[in-house]
């Protein structure tokens, strides 16, 4: 947070225009501890419409956008919802990556009550949001659809903000390296990807490519527990 507060914003156009805040230092004087809720993530989603409160009452947003996942937005638009807070203000959420669908992609079921307790905030949320933003059709029909109940606000394809940003660093790609980019976990694809890149790699008759996998691990492979690196490496044969 420092670091991109006290630098990266400053390279950024316009930085006076970029103000950050960090959810610590906005909840530093709330009266209520992880013990007085249920599960953490109702805590976790507590300090965050504590901290989005205070944002709103020092800048006064158009719009807040939320992320989905643990369903950290709920208490805001609780109270949005009852005209306690943000009045003025249009509170929208951008599907990225529930941990409800998540954590269906695991072998086996997490049977603990503040995870169903967290799936139940994420579908709330979800149901107040007043926009839900997602990166494509596809993704909602085939991620969200079947398992959500009827969403009360609106739903937008909405492309990521930066997309169009940034430049590549060489102008003629390299065709030789076909590159996964993302966390290394079964609901990003990466069990795919390396099927597909041992499948290519079988026909002599294709052009040599590299594959490269750039990602942290997510230490949740699909079998027992320990690190989806060494869950991937056997698959792939030693030349």
């Amino acid at each position: 947070f420092h670091q991109f507060d006290a630098m990266d914003r400053l390279n950024l156009p316009n930085p006076e225009h970029c103000r950050a805040y960090q959810v610590s230092d906005l909840t530093k004087d709330m009266p209520f501890g992880p013990g007085d809720f249920h599960s953490i993530f109702e805590y976790r989603a507590y300090r965050f419409y504590l901290a989005a409160s205070a944002v709103y009452r020092l800048e006064h947003p158009d719009i807040f956008e939320f992320f989905e996942y643990c369903g950290v937005a709920y208490f805001a638009l609780a109270a949005k919802a009852c005209r306690l807070d943000f009045t003025t203000a249009h509170l929208a959420i951008r599907l990225h990556g529930a941990l409800e669908l998540i954590d269906r992609q695991q072998p086996g079921h997490i049977h603990a009550m503040d995870r169903y307790l967290m799936y139940g905030l994420e579908h709330q949320a979800l149901r107040l949001a007043e926009t839900v933003l997602t990166p494509s059709q596809g993704f909602f029909e085939k991620a969200y659809q079947p398992l959500y109940e009827r969403w009360n606000g609106d739903l937008v394809v909405s492309r990521p903000a930066l997309v169009d940003q940034f430049q590549p660093v060489q102008k003629k790609p390299d065709r030789e390296i076909i590159l996964f980019y993302g966390r290394l976990h079964g609901i990003k694809g990466v069990d795919l990807f390396v099927d597909a890149a041992l499948l290519y790699l079988k026909d002599p008759e294709n052009p040599a490519r590299r594959f490269y996998l750039v990602g942290y691990d997510s230490q949740r492979p699909p079998v027992e527990s320990g690190s989806y690196q060494a869950y991937l490496l056997p698959k792939i044969p030693v030349p």
